[in-house]
């Protein structure tokens, strides 16, 4: 069984994911591993959302100085996830079609 990674004491804790993985070198350093290997680490719309919270959340921790994005499996990133959701009405994405 691996080891749980230690996370450092921040002021907040930080956002639950479930698309990605974070780990910290250091206690200034994130790294955020997208962990959908499968997927070639394509972001769904839920992915995206993570991800928001997970860069919003570096830049207001005042002990973190660098984020890394990486990612598990044989790709990077495939880019965003076509079989999903992105827009849920045409109002927000007018060219899109049903």
């Amino acid at each position: 069984m691996a080891p749980v990674p230690k996370v450092p004491a921040f002021s907040t804790s930080p956002p639950s994911t479930k698309y990605c993985i974070l780990s910290y070198p250091t206690p200034e350093i994130l790294i955020v591993t997208l962990n959908r290997p499968k997927q070639l680490n394509c972001i769904s719309a839920e992915g995206n959302e993570e991800l928001d919270a997970v860069w919003k959340w570096l830049d207001a921790e005042p002990k973190l100085c660098v984020g890394i994005l990486t990612g598990t499996g044989r790709a990077f990133c495939a880019g965003a996830d076509l079989k999903g959701t992105f827009y849920s009405d045409h109002h927000e994405a007018p060219w899109l079609t049903r």
